[in-house]
């Protein structure tokens, strides 16, 4: 009986597979395992803290900033220097390190990248040290941590754009590497009569509460002190034996609690959280890069 093409194959094939499919488990397997070596030395990383410490704040607003407290100083005092350099326009809608009073400071420059001179000498509110971030993590084991790629939402159904820039890199000094602790003060700049300036200007406004320390994690009214409802980083580790590492940092405001969720050792989490905010915005995309 003659065989037909299709059956000379089936023999062909099935032998093949035979052959092929061990090989498959093989590399699977060795993938797993090589995985599993790698996350033996992913370092840990912990968010401890997110506070506003008022002996440090300091806050500066505009001509016409009008119902600041009287504890708000006149940007007209701040040092030129670094008021030209914050104000720059090329650091308008950007996220980055700014060094002040030797200490390097996230910037969070919310000034729309239209803002004319006059509208920052009248309307820009200005704090150093808005919030302090303290970050915990494996001593001698990080070179460097990177806000990669974030997103923020005011409300449910607003973002900060994502053409908001973002890719802030802290490179650890060995002090900072072998303490296994770094703070981080937030700079805030905004214009007060611009969208973006629901978020954390309230703080800067009400500067009369009792304690000189506010922890985020037990304030009564966390959403009056922040103004974003959430925030989230994927945070990029590089350790000083150059491994590279993601870790996703997420955290959640209503008007009653503050919640860091915890940090997931994974890019999985804030991918998953970034697509439901999106979606909740009707937005395609609200990632800043």
């Amino acid at each position: 009986m003659k065989m037909t093409s299709i059956q000379v194959w089936g023999l062909l094939i099935i032998p093949l597979m035979a052959m092929v499919a061990p090989l498959v488990v093989s590399i699977i397997a060795l993938n797993k395992s090589n995985q599993a070596i790698r996350e033996k030395r992913r370092p840990k990383l912990d968010v401890t803290a997110v506070v506003v410490d008022k002996t440090k704040l300091k806050v500066y607003a505009g001509t016409h900033s009008d119902m600041l407290s009287d504890k708000v100083n006149p940007v007209s005092s701040l040092d030129k220097k670094v008021y030209n350099e914050l104000t720059d326009e090329s650091n308008f809608g950007a996220n980055k390190i700014f060094s002040y009073n030797e200490e390097k400071h996230l910037l969070i420059n919310l000034i729309p990248k239209d803002a004319t001179k006059e509208d920052i000498e009248k309307y820009v509110v200005i704090g150093f040290s808005a919030l302090e971030v303290e970050l915990e993590y494996e001593k001698n084991t990080i070179g460097s941590i990177e806000l990669a790629n974030g997103y923020t939402l005011i409300s449910r159904k607003e973002a900060i754009p994502p053409e908001t820039r973002l890719g802030v890199n802290f490179l650890l000094n060995k002090e900072e590497s072998s303490n296994g602790k770094l703070i981080i003060p937030v700079i805030y700049l905004s214009l007060k009569d611009n969208h973006k300036a629901k978020l954390l200007d309230r703080v800067l406004l009400e500067t009369n509460t009792e304690n000189q320390r506010v922890d985020m994690l037990t304030v009564k009214n966390p959403l009056m002190w922040l103004g974003f409802e959430e925030t989230g980083y994927l945070l990029r580790v590089s350790t000083i034996s150059n491994d590279t590492f993601d870790y996703s940092f997420i955290m959640t405001v209503d008007p009653n609690k503050f919640y860091m969720h915890p940090i997931f050792y994974e890019d999985k989490f804030f991918r998953k959280r970034a697509n439901e905010a999106a979606k909740g915005t009707g937005k395609k995309n609200i990632i800043q890069e």
